[in-house]
């Protein structure tokens, strides 16, 4: 079973969803542990798409010129 910290960066988060895809494949997990991998792999897929759409709308305001600093100035 996997540690319980959660991971930080985008990238660590996808290495996170990848060795549970992998534990879960490779089987010998119980019931229990297959749908606790299972959830937190869900909430990963979760956190890397809202991060994901938020990068999106960031270059989408980079490509449109209009990058502001935060506070509504440009």
């Amino acid at each position: 079973m996997q540690n319980n910290r959660e991971p930080q960066g985008f990238e660590q988060q996808v290495e996170a969803l990848e060795a549970l895809v992998q534990g879960m494949e490779q089987g010998g997990m119980s019931l229990q542990d297959m749908m606790a991998s299972y959830e937190k792999g869900v909430a990963l897929v979760k956190q890397l798409n809202a991060q994901l759409e938020n990068a999106r709308q960031r270059l989408q305001v980079l490509k449109d010129g209009t990058l502001t600093d935060g506070e509504g100035t440009p």
